[in-house]
């Protein structure tokens, strides 16, 4: 039985000027996995892209939600995450199984995706308008395609780490993102008397702030460097045994976790709101063989519909 929740862990570094956020799904990678037929390769891509956005949906400072889109001209035409403020993820992927099956089993994150981008695209609602960014697709995975995206900010120093696996349970997907706050003083603040010990400072010397954080920084992404696919998609590891092994020399101190969930929007009567904005002659060719129907790209649900039903 799978001993890991699924949830979303905001953590801090202390006397530093970093937090993070740690996303694991278990069951709810499964289900997102599972609700249509994908061969295993495009669940894993499926999974790992609702735990990234989960995770970098968390980093936002405004109620909303995260749409990562990456469309390509490989085998997966299109991969699709959202994130919801409330905690609710959907994903789903666009496959052409034919010319999937010509790369075996496992083919690599470039073969599924071939050239192509990234899109990231943030939706406040209400009439605020929607900002997105865009980068073009790495060959060393989806990770390696979204830190490119982060590594072009002058404004973000942001690291992320993201897979995926099939344990015994079934599916499980984590994502680590670790960043730099602005200074702001206390627990966003660097302490340099610290940071000389712990960092690697000549006996007597004391560090700028500036430079006391950097060297923090740049421990921080070791440590990091050092985790696995295995450790962080492990259901029998807990989330704040994972930062504690990951951040103890530093010390770590994690908030309450946030209950993740799988969520859709659709339902049978968007379906019936759609059938009767078309028109009357489109709606006679719909229904001259019978019932319309309609099955959700992210969760596989049919909807069925009569002409009497309108």
């Amino acid at each position: 039985m799978t001993t890991l929740p699924n949830e979303s862990l905001t953590f801090l570094l202390h006397q530093t000027d970093m937090s993070g956020r740690l996303v694991r799904l278990t069951d709810v990678a499964q289900d997102l996995a599972t609700r249509q037929d994908f061969p295993p390769a495009v669940q894993g891509l499926i999974v790992e892209a609702a735990a990234v956005a989960a995770a970098l949906r968390s980093l936002l400072k405004f109620q909303g939600k995260l749409i990562i889109q990456a469309k390509g001209k490989g085998p997966v035409s299109m991969l699709v995450a959202q994130a919801e403020a409330d905690g609710g993820l959907r994903a789903t992927a666009t496959v052409n199984g034919e010319r999937l099956a010509a790369y075996g089993s496992w083919p690599s994150f470039y073969a599924l995706m071939g050239e192509g981008y990234v899109a990231l695209t943030l939706d406040r609602g209400g009439d605020f308008e929607r900002t997105q960014g865009i980068v073009a697709l790495q060959k060393a995975g989806f990770a390696a395609t979204l830190q490119h995206y982060f590594d072009q900010s002058d404004q973000v120093s942001l690291r992320l780490v993201s897979g995926a696996r099939q344990a015994e349970q079934g599916w499980v997907a984590g994502a680590l993102v670790l960043q730099r706050l602005p200074r702001i003083g206390g627990e966003g603040a660097a302490d340099s008397t610290a940071s000389g010990k712990a960092y690697g400072a000549r006996a007597g010397e004391k560090l700028g702030q500036e430079e006391a954080a950097q060297l923090q920084w740049q421990a921080a992404l070791a440590l990091l460097e050092t985790l696995t696919v295995g450790e962080l998609c492990t259901p029998d590891l807990s989330s704040t045994a994972l930062l504690y092994r990951l951040f103890h020399e530093q010390g770590v101190r994690a908030a309450e976790a946030e209950p993740l969930r799988r969520t859709c929007v659709c339902d049978r009567s968007r379906f019936l709101l759609a059938l009767r904005s078309l028109p009357a002659e489109d709606l006679t060719d719909l229904f001259a063989n019978g019932p319309a129907r309609s099955t959700c790209a992210f969760c596989g649900t049919t909807f069925e519909a009569r002409a009497e039903d309108l």
